[in-house]
C-alpha cells in the first residue's frame, strides 16, 4: 500500500512491500519505482533471504539505500549482528566509512522514526531529487483492482508532470479518462503531482501492476494507442502459442460444442484454458507422442482458479502456485483474475473440476454462494498468505500420497445468543448458542471451524465443547440448537456464521 508522511512542509510517500517470499515480483517493482529504498531488517532475526533479494533488486534498479534496523526494543535484539551481516553482503554503512545510512528503530516506543525521516530527507537532498511539473504527465501503476460501483481502478504514482481530473491517459494496453481521483485517505483530489499516490477511476480495462502511465491530448488518441498495443499483445500470443490456438479453435468445418466455444472466448486471458484431451478431437499424433501424453495423465492433477484482491497479490499467488508442482503432482492454474468470486468462476470450476483459491477477496454474494452449494464447488479462501500456501502445499502432499486432497464442509450454524461461563483454569469464556442451519456439525479433532462475519473469515480453529441441554454431544444435525466453544476464540457476535469443515484425510 502507498501512504504519505513527513514533517510539516515535507512530503514523503512510502511503498510498503510484503516480506513473504511469494511477493518477490512486487518487491522488484517497488525497488524500480521508488527514489530511495529503505531496507528493513529485524534486530532479533538478522539478515534473511528476502533481505538479500531486496538488496539485489535495489542494486539492479540503481536505487540508493537506507537501512532501518527494527525491533531494537526486544530483549534479544542485536543491531551489531545486523551490521556485520550487511557488511558481509557488501553494504557499506556510514559508520564504516561507506555511504549507506543506518537507523535503529523501535516502533512501539517511537524511537528512531524521526531520525529515519531525517535520513530520507538528507539522502533526497544529496541525490538532488527533482521533477518537471510542466512536462507530460507520466507515472507507474502500483496496484489495480475492480470495484462494483467504479469499475476498473488503479493506484498510480506520477513521475513527471501533473495528472488532473478529466485528463485522457494510456495505461499499459488500457486507456481511459480520469473521472475522479482519491488520495491515500480516500479523500477526493483534483490533481496529482509527482510522488503523490492516487487511486484513479475511469479506466476502460484493468491494467497490470508496473504498467506505465502517460497522458495524451484526447480520448481518441488514447483509444488508438490502446488498440495498437492490444493488437501487439495478441500478435505475440498467437506467435508464441500457435498450436494451442489451433486446438482451441478446432477444424473450420467441424461443429463445435458449447464447451469448446466457451474455451475459445477465454483465449485472451494470460493463462490459456486447454480442453482436457483436446488433442483427441484433432488429428491423431504419432504413437510416441500418445505414449508421452499417457504418462503425463498418470500424475495426480490439482486444477486451480485463482482470485485475489489486487493485481500485485494475484501475481504473487500465481508465482507461488507455479512453484508447488513436482514430479508426483501436476499443479495447473487454468484461470486467474482480480475481484470477488463470481458465477462464471463457479461455472468454470464445475466444467473443469477445479478448486477456487481466493486470497483477500470481498465476501461472496448470496447468489454465488447458492450456486457453489448446488454445484458442490471446492473453494479455499483466506486473508493470510502463509495459511493459504500451507493449505495448498498440504493438498499437493496429500495428492502425492493418494489421500483425500480436499477438506469437506459438513455443516454450518448461526449464532443466536451468547453466554459467559467461568472456567476454573481458563477464566471467563464465551459459549455461542447456535442453531444448525445446514448439514451436521461434530465435536471432533478432525473438524476445523471457521467463524464468518459479513462473509469474511475472522477465525479458524478447533472446537473444545459441543453441548445440547447442558450435556456433551458428539454431533448435532440440521434444525437442532446447541452451544459450542472454540479453542482460543470468544469474540462471537449474534448473526455470525460458523462452518464445520471435515479435515480427515487431508495431509497435515
Amino acid at each position: 500500500p502507498a501512504g504519505s508522511g513527513g514533517a510539516a512542509g515535507d512530503f514523503v510517500t512510502f511503498l510498503d512491500t510484503p516480506g513473504h517470499k511469494a511477493f518477490s515480483e512486487m518487491r522488484a517493482r517497488g525497488a524500480a519505482v521508488t527514489d530511495i529504498a529503505i531496507i528493513v531488517v529485524a534486530a532479533d532475526e538478522g539478515v534473511k533471504p528476502q533481505t538479500e533479494e531486496a538488496l539485489a533488486h535495489a542494486n539492479a534498479a540503481g536505487t540508493p539505500l537506507i537501512v532501518a534496523v527494527t525491533k531494537c526494543d526486544r530483549q534479544n535484539a542485536d543491531p551489531e549482528r545486523v551490521r556485520r551481516e550487511l557488511a558481509d553482503l557488501g553494504v557499506e554503512l556510514e559508520e564504516e566509512g561507506g555511504e549507506v545510512q543506518c537507523v535503529e528503530v523501535a516502533a512501539p516506543e517511537g524511537r528512531g522514526l524521526g531520525e529515519l525521516l531525517d535520513a530520507v530527507k538528507l539522502l533526497s537532498e544529496m541525490i538532488d531529487l527533482s521533477s518537471d511539473l510542466g512536462s507530460v504527465a507520466t507515472g507507474t501503476v502500483i496496484e489495480s483492482k475492480t470495484d462494483k460501483k467504479c469499475g476498473a481502478c488503479a493506484t498510480l504514482i506520477m513521475k513527471q508532470g501533473v495528472l488532473r481530473t478529466g485528463d485522457s491517459l494510456v495505461v499499459g494496453k488500457e486507456w481511459g479518462k480520469v473521472r475522479l481521483m482519491r488520495d491515500s485517505k480516500g479523500d477526493q483530489v483534483s490533481e496529482a503531482i509527482p510522488s503523490f499516490p492516487v487511486e484513479v477511476v475511469g479506466l476502460k480495462g484493468l491494467p497490470q501492476s508496473g504498467d506505465r502511465v502517460r497522458c495524451v491530448e484526447s480520448e481518441s488518441m488514447a483509444r488508438k494507442l490502446s488498440a495498437s498495443r492490444q493488437r501487439d499483445v495478441q500478435d505475440l500470443i498467437h506467435e508464441s502459442k500457435p498450436e494451442t490456438a489451433s486446438k482451441l479453435s478446432g477444424p473450420a468445418k467441424k461443429k463445435r460444442t458449447y464447451r469448446e466455444k466457451f474455451m475459445e472466448r477465454t483465449k485472451y486471458v494470460p493463462n490459456k484454458i486447454r480442453l482436457k484431451n483436446a488433442g483427441d478431437r484433432g488429428e491423431e499424433g504419432g504413437s510416441a507422442g500418445g505414449e508421452e501424453d499417457g504418462e503425463k495423465e498418470e500424475r495426480p492433477k490439482l486444477t486451480l482458479i485463482l482470485k485475489a484482491d489486487v493485481h500485485g497479490t494475484l501475481e504473487a499467488l500465481q508465482e507461488a502456485v507455479g512453484a508447488l508442482e513436482n514430479e508426483e503432482v501436476e499443479v495447473k492454474s487454468i484461470f486467474s483474475s482480480v475481484g470477488p468470486i463470481t458465477e462464471s468462476d463457479v461455472v468454470l470450476a464445475k466444467a473443469c473440476d477445479a478448486t477456487v483459491v481466493a486470497f483477500n477477496v470481498k465476501p461472496i454474494s448470496g447468489q454465488v454462494h447458492k450456486l457453489m452449494e448446488r454445484d458442490k464447488t471446492k473453494v479455499y479462501s483466506h486473508r493470510v498468505i502463509y495459511k493459504l500456501l500451507d493449505h495448498l502445499q498440504a493438498t499437493v502432499e496429500g495428492l502425492a500420497q493418494g489421500k483425500a486432497q480436499e477438506p469437506t464442509k459438513t455443516g454450518q450454524v448461526e449464532v443466536l445468543q451468547l453466554f459467559e461461563v467461568n472456567m476454573k483454569r481458563e477464566g471467563v469464556r464465551t459459549i455461542a448458542g447456535c442453531r444448525v442451519t445446514d448439514g451436521t456439525i461434530a465435536n471432533s479433532q478432525n473438524a476445523l471451524y471457521k467463524v464468518l462475519r459479513s462473509g469474511d473469515v475472522i477465525f479458524e480453529g478447533k472446537i473444545t465443547s459441543l453441548k445440547n441441554r447442558a450435556k456433551d454431544v458428539p454431533q448435532m444435525a440440521q434444525g437442532k440448537e446447541c452451544g459450542l466453544m472454540l479453542e482460543g476464540f470468544d469474540a462471537f457476535q449474534k448473526g455470525d456464521v460458523i462452518e464445520c469443515i471435515d479435515m480427515a484425510g487431508v495431509s497435515a
